[in-house]
């Protein structure tokens, strides 16, 4: 017989709860929806593991109008039901979306290391940094994005071919090459053929200005099943444009063309040439020191941002755990040293064990593992929907590229919006 004054409030697996202060957020992962309310008796009960996301409702509680209004938000945002007791008093069960961490612990099985080293997943590799060209932004844009730019050294094939002998062991899905004019590399045909035999996905960043000069020797990438990135300086001519897409055409090299914009009117600009040239492209914002502006405006994220993204609880899962810009990825430079991020410290260098310098970036603090867990966003309650931080973090010197108020109890506007879900 069921108990008309005593019910269960059950929230389903996939809904999660944030505190920060006395404002509570249920997120929704399944239909990305988001509930606000106060803290509450309800609010603590549901955010205790132990209760497993299923507590007791008394007839008090849904005569009181903020709560009636919260249980009624909750199931109007499908984040759960309210189950009549039974004359037995089941407890319903749910599961608390709670992350299980497989921390890499000392375990010198080979299980276990093979496991962790099937999670390096991508390498970089800068192979020269010699370039006769001088690009406006060639020393800051390989700072914020995968891009080609002048330095000192050069690394020899034999030594890269040694380097990359781990590569048939390893869970390594993608390889990307660039330096500075990869065709002034003395051994590029030997490399691009002995990549050759790697069932993985190699792609060549080229500078677009390097590609007319250099037509001759596209038929390496052609021969050897190359995929090439061709990158594109902010308001770049159309008639460059226009050659290097008649030589692409040409080699028919599936190619993606990376387009830099510093503004706003660059951005359309490179619209414009993508859909007239029904090109494969991918615009990336480039912070000079002079656009703060036009970064806080288009790449800066807002509330309103961060609610028409669905995150899902895979995603939310990561944000707490990983580094998702970095985390399986490796970066070889010309000066022979290896990098999680070329603008942190190095890791490591050539000759140093590869499994080893994977296994200390498995652990906590590491290039691999940097979460939203700084002094700014521990205190947000955004904190593990927001993308993790970038290389636009390190060039910002910004821990948050957002103009979201932190989401504490000083937060005004979350408040509101708590007050108007009673």
């Amino acid at each position: 017989m069921k108990n008309k004054n005593k019910y269960w409030l059950l929230i389903y697996p996939y809904v999660f709860i944030f505190n920060k202060g006395n404002i509570v957020l249920f997120y929704n992962s399944r239909f990305g929806s988001f509930t606000y309310c106060y803290s509450s008796e309800i609010t603590d009960k549901l955010s205790n593991p132990d209760n497993l996301y299923s507590i007791p409702i008394y007839l008090k509680y849904l005569q009181d109008e903020k709560s009636y209004s919260l249980i009624n938000n909750l199931i109007h945002q499908k984040c759960g039901e309210l189950i009549p007791y039974d004359k037995d008093g089941t407890k319903p069960l749910s599961i608390f979306p709670k992350l299980i961490i497989d921390d890499y612990g000392p375990d010198d099985s080979s299980n276990r290391n093979y496991k962790r080293f099937s999670e390096l997943k991508e390498l970089i590799l800068f192979i020269n940094g010699h370039c006769r060209k001088n690009c406006k932004n060639c020393n800051i844009s390989f700072k914020q994005h995968l891009w080609c730019h002048k330095q000192l050294g050069e690394i020899p094939f034999e030594k890269i071919r040694k380097f990359l002998s781990f590569l048939t062991l390893s869970g390594v899905l993608k390889i990307s090459i660039t330096g500075a004019d990869i065709f002034s590399y003395p051994e590029l045909e030997q490399l691009t053929f002995y990549l050759k035999q790697f069932p993985i996905l190699k792609i060549f960043l080229i500078h677009s200005s390097l590609i007319i000069d250099n037509e001759d020797k596209l038929k390496w990438f052609v021969d050897n099943k190359i995929n090439c990135d061709i990158l594109f300086e902010p308001k770049c001519r159309k008639e460059l444009i226009y050659q290097v897409v008649k030589i692409i055409g040409k080699f028919h090299i599936t190619s993606r063309f990376i387009m830099s914009v510093t503004s706003f009117e660059e951005y359309e600009y490179a619209n414009q040439l993508s859909s007239a040239y029904n090109l494969e492209t991918k615009i990336v914002p480039i912070y000079n020191g002079k656009n703060r502006m036009f970064f806080e405006d288009n790449v800066f994220l807002n509330k309103d941002d961060i609610h028409n993204i669905k995150v899902s609880m895979r995603e939310i899962f990561s944000h707490q755990f990983v580094n998702t810009n970095s985390f399986g990825r490796l970066i070889l430079s010309t000066d022979e040293k290896i990098y999680v991020n070329i603008n942190n410290i190095s890791i490591g260098n050539i000759n140093d064990d590869i499994h080893q310098l994977v296994n200390s970036q498995l652990k906590k603090g590491s290039g691999w593992r940097n979460v939203r867990n700084n002094s700014v966003c521990a205190d947000c309650i955004y904190q593990w929907l927001c993308p993790s931080t970038s290389d636009y973090n390190i060039v910002l010197n910004q821990f948050n590229l957002c103009s979201v108020k932190l989401g504490t109890s000083n937060d005004k506007e979350l408040i509101m919006e708590a007050n108007h879900k009673f």
